[in-house]
């Protein structure tokens, strides 16, 4: 990643940067969609453990995958 933002990195004019806009909310909307999908198998993840751990209760990997989903939602909320 880089420290220049691309509207600055190159010359433009107002129509470039319109195009640009549309283009990173495009990637933004994808950007949403795949944490969201990440938060539902996290979800999933967490309904249907069955792993045998040794403490009986999947304790270990239930706060792993909550941790996991606590995780995405940070990164969900960073980009809304």
């Amino acid at each position: 990643m880089s420290d220049t933002p691309i509207s600055d990195s190159t010359p433009h004019n107002v129509g470039d940067l319109g195009m640009l806009c549309r283009r990173l909310e495009r990637e933004l909307t994808e950007a949403r969609t795949r944490i969201k999908e990440l938060a539902d198998i996290g979800g999933a993840l967490f309904d249907n453990i069955a792993c045998g751990c040794s403490d009986g209760g999947c304790k270990t990997c239930r706060r792993a995958i909550t941790d996991w989903n606590e995780t995405v939602k940070r990164c969900l909320e960073g980009i809304e």
